[in-house]
């Protein structure tokens, strides 16, 4: 931040995008809790299930509870507590600041199988099966709501868009758009007339979803009976997630996966090279998509990523430390599948079955000491020096002094807080080298704030 007599404040975001995080429908085994990493582990012993639940401070992990004989489904964040759903035995909370030996409670007891989970309205929705019919519930930390029935067909891809929780459910063939609004499960009457393929994703102010090889999109009106058909994918696609203005996603072609991209209008490759193996699954991580693979020539599990046009494999990243072991789990665990990417404190986590947490950092853009600076200050422009210590690009928009500061992703696209169009732009920087950003054309009569 900086002052001079032509604006009032002169904030700038530079923009590192973090690992995607839409709700997570199947098992999730960690959650970021007050500054501290969770994790759960879930394993077959010699007397039956296992599992334990551990706290990660960036460099110590710590046992903190036993969970017994039982398995755990999901673990998520809510306020200031831990809710862990746990598969034959209910739900639990843990809750740090409470007294030693307090901190685990189980809230709920009973066999209910649960899925489809998803925060919404500072709760956790999530769905069971009673009774031959599919019901809605949620918890909001202490207790836990009736459900609201949703059919006796099994509702999926839950996610939350335009202050909803939308989901697909099958009618025969045909797969209906309902969403929850807090009181009513509404039919939007919208549907596809074939299977999903995948989760949906929001994108572009829109559900994005994948049926028949094919790309479709809402934006929240029923202009027609059927939700509206963009593009063909190319293929089955696999793990479809949403980084910076693209969707990215694996397609199997012949013998192997490649990635591809949708724009918002097509679809394209992303790279001729395949990936190399079984695509496992695939993140938003710096504004890259990670992804992992088993790659079956080597029978060993890989972890992969895209940037400025090129695949590359984490383990010979030359600009950034490779992945390394962070911390030991069960020791006597002795599986390789990756599973549960995670962001902490900038750094991507992810489990090794459960016997280890493993991490990968991206060097994260800072400013150069005594950047950025103005000069050639008028009563209508001014230029801005800029110096980083890596490659990268600078981005600004320029507001009514007062206005609402617009968050980083609003900064990129080029908006106000609203997401109303704003005098905007952009420089591309290299490291340590100063660059110069100039803006004109502004009235006399304004005071501006630029971000």
């Amino acid at each position: 931040m900086f002052n001079n007599s032509w604006t009032k404040t002169l904030l700038f975001f530079l923009l590192v995008s973090t690992v995607s995080a839409d709700h997570d429908t199947y098992e999730k085994k960690m959650a970021v809790l007050d500054g501290t990493l969770y994790i759960t582990t879930s394993y077959y012993g010699s007397s039956g299930y296992l599992s334990k639940l551990w706290s990660y401070d960036g460099s110590t992990m710590t046992e903190v509870s036993d969970l017994a004989s039982n398995w755990v489904s999901n673990i998520v964040a809510l306020d200031s507590k831990l809710v862990i759903f746990v598969s034959g035995s209910g739900i639990y909370t843990y809750d740090p600041s409470a007294a030693s030996g307090s901190r685990l409670s189980q809230v709920v007891s009973g066999s209910t199988y649960y899925s489809n989970f998803v925060p919404y309205d500072s709760k956790v929705y999530f769905t069971y099966y009673a009774s031959g019919s599919y019901y809605l519930a949620s918890f909001d930390g202490s207790t836990i709501s009736s459900g609201v029935s949703l059919g006796s067909n099994y509702p999926q891809y839950f996610v939350t868009y335009n202050s909803k929780i939308y989901w697909l459910q099958g009618s025969g063939s045909t797969y209906y758009l309902y969403y929850y609004d807090g009181s009513d499960v509404v039919s939007t009457t919208e549907y596809l007339s074939y299977y999903p393929q995948a989760k949906m994703v929001v994108f572009d102010n829109k559900l994005t979803i994948f049926a028949n090889n094919q790309i479709y999109s809402y934006d929240g009106t029923a202009s027609s009976p059927s939700i509206d058909y963009k593009v063909d994918s190319g293929g089955y696609p696999y793990y479809p997630t949403a980084v910076g203005d693209r969707i990215y996603f694996g397609i199997y072609s012949g013998t192997n996966y490649y990635l591809k991209y949708y724009d918002g209008s097509s679809v394209s490759s992303a790279s001729s090279t395949a990936l190399g193996g079984y695509l496992n699954g695939m993140v938003a991580y710096s504004g890259r998509p990670i992804f992992y693979i088993y790659d079956s020539n080597s029978s060993s599990y890989k972890v992969g990523g895209y940037n400025n046009g090129s695949l590359y494999n984490l383990a010979s990243d030359t600009e950034n430390d490779p992945p390394s072991k962070a911390a030991d789990l069960v020791t006597s665990s002795s599986g390789t599948w990756l599973h549960d990417f995670t962001e902490y404190s900038g750094t991507l986590y992810w489990m090794k079955d459960q016997s280890a947490l493993w991490k990968y950092a991206i060097a994260t853009i800072e400013f150069s000491s005594g950047y950025p600076y103005s000069y050639n200050v008028s009563s209508t422009s001014l230029d801005i020096s800029v110096k980083t210590d890596l490659d990268g690009k600078v981005y600004y928009v320029v507001l009514a002094d007062g206005a609402t500061a617009p968050t980083s992703a609003q900064v990129k696209a080029g908006t106000d807080a609203s997401g109303t169009s704003a005098t905007s732009g952009d420089e591309t920087v290299l490291a340590e080298e100063a660059a110069r950003i100039s803006i004109s054309l502004l009235s006399t009569s304004t005071s501006y704030d630029i971000y």
